[in-house]
């Protein structure tokens, strides 16, 4: 792996790499490419839903000739019993954002919140933003995380993810092993959470123990596979939300993303 010396937010750039095999030189040239921080957008359904599901998504998608300098990226959904180290398929190579890959299907690609916090740092940096999108709905976090968290936290001995409780995958560290692990060389400035509901009826009880279990061991993970670029502890957001009461129909939903 090669890895760059950290540059200046900027781009479009052209990069080219140049290596010698004995009398053979062989260039490798990268067109448009842009420095900036790189987001790494996680959860279930709420994180998974896609930029046209949303209100005003009409105007959001015809706006997006003002973000030529945001660029997405979404994981397809796939599970592995082992850790990999490259993703088996990609929905969204990297790709600027146009009213067509942000408004592709329902629950497809681009997460909607991923796309909307992007936009919102783009217009406050005004630098380049890079967005990935790696999500799937109904997930509890143990398929999130890695065998060593969930050791941690005593979860592998409470037996198998009751198949009736969640909606996608309900095996331990498969989408850790697919989803994410694969991303591990990336230089990431940060993180963002969105889920939760899945494990209403599953090791609730031990939330306290695998949510913050899973961002030490994403935070090590990213540190050491950038080697070191990777902040060792990076911004790790998350929506923390208060459901609105029966009892009280005309309370409003309120949420809130916090920066840990």
């Amino acid at each position: 792996m090669v890895v760059l010396d950290p540059m200046k937010p900027g781009g479009p750039y052209k990069v080219m790499a140049q290596q010698t095999f004995g009398r053979k030189n062989i260039t490798l040239r990268v067109h448009d490419v842009l420095f900036g921080d790189v987001w790494l957008c996680s959860g279930q359904s709420n994180m998974q839903m896609t930029v046209s599901q949303i209100f005003n998504a009409t105007k959001e998608l015809a706006n997006t000739a003002a973000y030529q300098s945001v660029r997405i990226f979404s994981v397809s959904l796939v599970q592995a019993e082992r850790e990999l180290e490259d993703l088996a398929q990609v929905d969204l190579q990297w790709a600027k954002p146009t009213s067509e890959n942000l408004g592709h299907g329902i629950f497809k690609y681009m997460s909607a919140v991923c796309w909307l916090f992007g936009r919102s740092l783009y217009d406050t940096l005004q630098y380049p933003i890079g967005l990935v999108s790696s999500s799937w709905a109904g997930t509890p976090i143990e398929a999130w995380s890695s065998g060593r968290s969930l050791r941690a936290c005593g979860v592998l001995t409470r037996g198998l993810i009751p198949s009736d409780s969640v909606t996608g995958p309900s095996k331990y560290s498969v989408l850790w092993n697919a989803m994410i692990h694969p991303l591990h060389n990336m230089t990431l400035k940060g993180v963002i959470w969105y889920q939760g509901e899945s494990n209403v009826n599953f090791n609730r009880d031990l939330y306290n123990c695998t949510f913050p279990a899973l961002i030490e061991d994403w935070r090590q993970t990213f540190h050491r596979g950038s080697q070191g670029q990777t902040e060792r502890f990076f911004p790790f957001g998350f929506v923390q939300f208060q459901i609105t009461s029966f009892l009280l129909p005309l309370q409003p939903l309120q949420f809130f993303l916090r920066i840990f």
